[in-house]
């Protein structure tokens, strides 16, 4: 059996993957991280005999754990502490909503470990600690052991540290996220430093990088050492320059199909054996003077921008080596 561990909502990647399972008659369950605490599954975990069962009530179908033999994550839950908070209220019961959102939290948090630790970690596609506990520094600096070029990278919490304005990018330390908010959605994403106004002589501790000059950016998909490229002609358009993730929907990015040179791709599977990671995200530049810089690699990064615009079908590939490994 194939697990797939994912979220309810937001995850077309997820659902396409899905739909090519079902259409290769693939023994599979899909668990929904956040709709474990919502009631669409029975839940009953005899410690003693350590026995954890699982029904889907919505498909009648059972999980047996005995039966997994390969694991897809593509999301653990999104829920934010706010929305917690708010779950918390209710007029007849006076307490600190904060501290039992906390306290909700921390129950939710610590059932999601035992889930994940009834699960053998020779069965992951890529191991769940392994990814969660990968960051953009640690990342960047393996990039660097194998011979991949990055930008000069730098973390300051001071303006003074960064010394022009105009030759500096910023971007999260952590990935980048989607917020929902009164005036629609919000995406973060990189900025040249010059096109913010720093009111504050310190903040908290940033990311900053050298504004590279590129001819476009690349999106790779990879997996099992096979991959999936996309050329994305970002720098001609002034509001996706910087980042093409700045979309324009009115005047979208050409993309097409690339094809990567052997070097690059060696030393991209060098990275991803040494990160222990099977499958993800890469994003690189392709400069004005011919080079190839790395950026990161996003282990649970989107691929359906890469597998459509190219016609690469990603999702069937994933589907496919999925249902193949659950047979071996």
């Amino acid at each position: 059996m194939i697990l797939v561990l994912s979220n309810s909502a937001f995850e077309s990647s997820t659902d396409s993957v899905c739909d090519w399972l079902l259409y290769l008659e693939a023994n599979f369950f899909r668990l929904n991280i956040d709709e474990i605490f919502n009631g669409r599954y029975d839940i009953h975990f005899d410690i003693v005999n350590d026995v954890l069962t699982i029904t889907d009530t919505v498909n009648d179908q059972l999980l047996d754990f005995n039966d997994i033999k390969i694991v897809w994550s593509r999301r653990k839950s999104d829920k934010t502490f706010d929305s917690i908070i708010d779950e918390c209220y209710y007029d007849s019961i006076s307490f600190n909503r904060v501290s039992f959102a906390r306290f909700l939290s921390m129950e939710k948090n610590t059932f999601l470990k035992v889930l994940l630790r009834k699960i053998d970690e020779h069965k992951w596609l890529d191991d769940f600690e392994n990814v969660n506990n990968l960051n953009k520094i640690q990342i960047l600096k393996s990039a660097i052991s194998v011979g991949l070029s990055i930008p000069q990278t730098f973390i300051t919490n001071n303006i003074h540290n960064v010394n022009s304005k105009n030759e500096f990018i910023t971007k999260p330390i952590f990935e980048a996220m989607g917020f929902l908010g009164d005036g629609g959605s919000f995406i973060t994403h990189t900025k040249n430093v010059g096109d913010i106004n720093i009111k504050n002589e310190r903040f908290i501790p940033s990311l900053f990088q050298t504004d590279i000059q590129k001819k476009y950016e690349l999106r790779i998909f990879y997996l099992n050492k096979k991959f999936f490229a996309m050329a994305i002609f970002s720098s001609e358009n002034k509001r996706t320059k910087t980042d093409f993730r700045a979309y324009d929907y009115k005047k979208p990015n050409r993309t097409v199909p690339y094809k990567l040179p052997e070097l690059i791709k060696n030393k991209i599977i060098d990275l991803m054996t040494m990160l222990r990671l099977n499958h993800g995200s890469i994003d690189m530049i392709y400069t004005t003077t011919g080079e190839y810089i790395f950026l990161e690699v996003n282990p649970i990064g989107q691929f359906g921008m890469v597998s459509y615009p190219c016609r690469y079908f990603i999702e069937r590939e994933i589907a496919v080596y999925l249902n193949e490994k659950s047979y071996e």
